[in-house]
């Protein structure tokens, strides 16, 4: 007699599991800010149908998801011109 609490799994009545491809492609992480509270959050960039989005999820307002670039393609070629960002040797007095 088995207890009632205890499950037994029998692989022939499981249903099959099978992989699936993402509909999109992850690119890269960064940095982005909340559109409701503006704190800033990490955030990810990925291609989806030819165009790139902005996915990332604030603490307290939950995820967003933005498009960003029309051309997925262009986006890339683009990239090469990306740089860290520089800290400035002085600042400007307003």
């Amino acid at each position: 007699m088995t207890d009632s609490l205890e499950k037994t799994t029998d692989p022939a009545t499981e249903p099959v599991r099978r992989k699936r491809d993402r509909d999109e492609v992850f690119v890269e992480f960064t940095r982005s800010i909340c559109p409701v509270c503006k704190t800033v959050i990490d955030a990810q960039v990925n291609i989806r149908d030819d165009k790139v989005y902005l996915r990332k999820r604030c603490r307290e307002h939950g995820e967003f998801e933005a498009l960003v670039y029309g051309d997925a393609q262009m986006y890339m070629d683009s990239a090469r011109f990306n740089k860290p960002g520089t800290i400035p040797l002085t600042s400007r007095p307003r």
